[in-house]
């Protein structure tokens, strides 16, 4: 069995999920959160715990990418919410990030997950993105992290679902299936006639969490208002509701 790493990279969270030569299996998941940082980080000294994060350098910036990567964001730290995501800097900074956390440094087959949206806008761009070598590692480390992909495969997010449910319940290869994956910012939903997916019936909105957190935001904001405390919160009530 070959080396194969699959990468789900959300505008919520990163999944990752490992497979080794022997059949050995890792997995991971972090939050998609990369802040830029500007200096080098240290081992602490003084009996505080280390972050369990990786350091990426990506274009002109280091990105912090990890489990408490967001203990590295300042208060203006904002998730992207774009539909050209996938061809963003922190977008790669956490791709790369998860390729460091799977410990595989020889990978024959990567598997990418994308919206529906985005899937056959940018699916060439990831495969060529992401097929061949990458030197992983912050732009002041003295030793790095050197990955090589031989071949790289784009799917729809929801395409694994559907896969572990039938490995599950082999009977759903002969129903007709629907899948719907709610996630931060888009919600997916593929229906299919045992395996073979309806594309004509499959899609994505922008209508994911994110928007119910906006709007539970916004309503906070408003009660915080109301209540006389409002006034330094008056700048954000905007960022917070959907527009």
């Amino acid at each position: 069995m070959s080396n194969v790493l699959a990468i789900d990279v959300g505008y919520g969270h990163v999944k990752w999920v490992a497979i080794g030569p022997s059949g050995e299996t890792k997995r991971g998941i972090f939050p998609s959160v990369a802040p830029i940082t500007t200096r080098e980080r240290t081992v602490e000294t003084s009996g505080l715990a280390g972050h369990r994060t990786v350091t990426v350098n990506v274009g002109e910036h280091n990105y912090v990418v990890g489990h408490d990567a967001y203990l590295e964001a300042d208060a203006h730290f904002s998730r992207p919410r774009l539909s050209d995501y996938s061809q963003t800097d922190g977008y790669r900074a956490l791709m790369l990030g998860a390729m460091v956390f799977s410990g595989m440094r020889e990978i024959d087959q990567l598997v990418v997950g994308l919206p529906l949206t985005t899937l056959t806008t940018y699916h060439a761009q990831l495969q060529e993105q992401y097929t061949g070598e990458h030197t992983i590692g912050a732009s002041y480390a003295k030793r790095k992290v050197d990955v090589n992909v031989g071949n790289v495969t784009v799917t729809s997010q929801p395409a694994g679902a559907m896969l572990h449910a039938a490995a599950i319940d082999p009977s759903l290869r002969k129903k007709t299936n629907l899948v719907i994956d709610m996630g931060y910012f888009t919600m997916d939903f593929l229906m299919c006639d045992g395996l073979r997916p309806y594309y004509a019936r499959s899609g994505a909105i922008q209508g994911g969490m994110s928007g119910y957190y906006d709007h539970l935001g916004g309503m906070v904001v408003d009660q915080l208002a109301k209540a006389g405390v409002g006034k330094s919160l008056g700048s954000t009530t905007s960022a917070w509701r959907r527009p």
